[in-house]
């Protein structure tokens, strides 16, 4: 009976023993990291602060890429449980081994810890977020997710801060620089012995030396569930953006705000507080849907703040706020993107695609320092213009997602904004809608209620508007002659023919066309008027 109930309890908090072991782990790679930076910056010196930052982030991102598609295998293979708890101990060894190359004071020594501890960190992604659905239930993963994601960087807040902390307190003491990671490891190793036991899968995926060609296999797994692939790509981006701005605000505090590197790490606390709260926020809103809509509207202002970044070094304090409203625009970003991947990929394969992404994203890593030393080194760019720089790219990004998914944007705007202002529901989805006039408040709500809704744009002449709206995969052109009825009879069969299940299919028409083809709809028209406007729905 007391084994039952200690089962019991420990499946009933079993993610909340996972995001404590990520927890620990993720706040130990930081404080890790950081030392190496602020160690090796103190043997070679300031100048030489571009070139340590490039081979910091080049040499903690090649295990990544060497080996995210194996530990996506094993995770398919055998007890991702298991799998954690052996990677803790190798962390409590590792950490141990952190006293030894602070004290020889010495660049190898460094950058080996740095890559050992960058494998144990490779190997522990896919297992980590693909336990997840595990270990919760299916309309618990958003929430779960955005758990995770904000454990995650208020670790990197405390990991940063703590590394700044004791490097400057103890004076670069090698020591009591080692003990604090080599502690943490030890309880990392505890709370991953209360993770439940999760069982095999029973794949028989084999591990594939040429891991390019694997993961290019992953990747055409991914085509055949829709928008997934290109999800992957939108997180593997973030982690790409992500890794630039750690790496370049030590020079941005540097060269804008006369900080030294320690006080660059204190900087990116504000960035990390808000990505955490961010992605809790994206987690509550998300609930029991995956908000990609809010992905896509968080990119604008993730690229809104780092085009105001550069002119905000006018003030420390200023900048603070701008770094927490780009961390807060960073958490609502992500947090949708891997909570889709998670739960739409098929299950059998699910460690394999999380192995993708996260190559695909520790690519992104790996380009980051190269970017950087091509700005800031070769081409002397200042830090300041670099996130200026990266803010255009970002805002290109949030165009592409937002033609790409322009259905899901119109959804949560219409659902959150303005659904409750003007109709509760909608008839079933095998109706057609046909609606006149032209209101972008109409098209809100329609997305809000019904986020498969696809338009079709009726009209006898182009117009501006149209072409604009041509862009977005959720509205389709269709121009047919003024006085033809025929056509827009021949329309309407082929929408039925087309209609995919739980669809709705709206037509917009022009004035003239409205009226004078109301009689090419021959069947009785529900009509709900709202402040002058009607919505008509057409049964099948």
């Amino acid at each position: 009976m007391r084994i039952f109930f200690r089962n019991k309890f420990f499946s009933n908090h079993a993610i909340h023993f996972l995001n404590a072991t990520q927890f620990l782990g993720a706040l130990n790679d930081n404080i890790v990291k950081y030392l190496v930076v602020f160690f090796l910056i103190q043997f070679k010196g300031q100048e030489f602060t571009s070139k340590i930052l490039f081979l910091v982030g080049i040499i903690y991102v090649i295990p990544f890429l060497l080996f995210s598609s194996a530990a996506g295998m094993l995770a398919d293979r055998f007890s991702k449980q298991r799998l954690i708890l052996i990677l803790k101990c190798s962390e409590i060894f590792i950490t141990f081994i952190t006293f030894f190359a602070f004290s020889l004071r010495s660049e190898m020594s460094c950058y080996l810890l740095l890559f050992f501890l960058s494998i144990h960190s490779a190997a522990f992604g896919p297992p980590k977020y693909s336990i997840i659905p595990e270990l919760v239930k299916p309309n618990a993963i958003s929430k779960a997710n955005g758990l995770i994601v904000s454990s995650t960087y208020l670790a990197i807040i405390f990991g940063t801060f703590l590394s700044s902390f004791i490097a400057q307190i103890t004076n670069f003491n090698p020591f009591w620089c080692a003990l604090l990671p080599f502690f943490i490891a030890l309880i990392g190793f505890v709370t991953s012995v209360m993770i439940p036991y999760t069982k095999t899968k029973k794949t028989h995926t084999f591990i594939n030396p040429f891991f390019p060609y694997e993961i290019y296999q992953t990747l055409k797994i991914c085509k055949n569930t829709p928008h997934l692939l290109t999800i992957i790509f939108a997180s593997a981006f973030f982690l790409f953006t992500g890794a630039f701005f750690q790496l370049n605000i030590i020079p941005f505090s540097m060269n804008s705000l006369h900080l030294n590197q320690i006080g660059g790490g204190y900087l990116f606390l504000s960035t990390s507080l808000g990505i955490a709260t961010g992605s809790f926020i994206a987690g509550r809103l998300s609930k029991k849907r995956v908000e990609i809509g809010l992905s896509c509207i968080a990119a604008f202002f993730l690229a809104l703040s780092f085009l105001l970044l550069p002119f905000s070094s006018v003030s420390i304090v200023l900048v603070f706020i701008l770094l927490a409203f780009l961390g807060l625009a960073g958490g609502l970003f992500i947090v949708p993107l891997d909570t889709f991947v998670q739960t739409y990929s098929p299950e059998e394969s699910r460690g394999r695609i999380i192995a993708a992404a996260n190559f695909l994203s520790f690519f992104g890593v790996f380009i980051a320092p190269i970017l950087l030393y091509v700005l800031n080194a070769f081409l002397q760019f200042s830090a300041a213009t670099s996130f200026f720089l990266i803010g255009w790219v970002i805002l290109g990004v949030f165009l592409c997602m937002l033609f790409r998914f322009a259905k899901e944007v119109f959804h949560f705007i219409g659902n959150f904004f303005l659904k409750s202002f003007i109709i509760s529901s909608l008839p079933a989805e095998e109706n057609i809608l046909v609606l006149h006039p032209f209101s972008l408040k109409i098209y809100f709500l329609l997305f809000g209620l019904a986020p498969k809704t696809q338009f079709y744009l009726i009209s006898n002449k182009p117009t501006f508007r149209e072409s604009v709206l041509s862009f977005f995969s959720a509205y389709k052109i269709v121009y047919i002659e003024k006085n033809s009825v025929p056509s827009l009879h021949y329309l309407y069969k082929r929408i039925k023919e087309q209609k995919k299940e739980d669809e709705y299919s709206c037509l917009i028409l022009q004035k003239s066309l409205f009226d004078s083809h109301q009689e090419a709809f021959s069947d009785p028209l529900l009509f709900i008027k709202r402040e002058g406007k009607a919505i008509q729905f057409l049964p099948l």
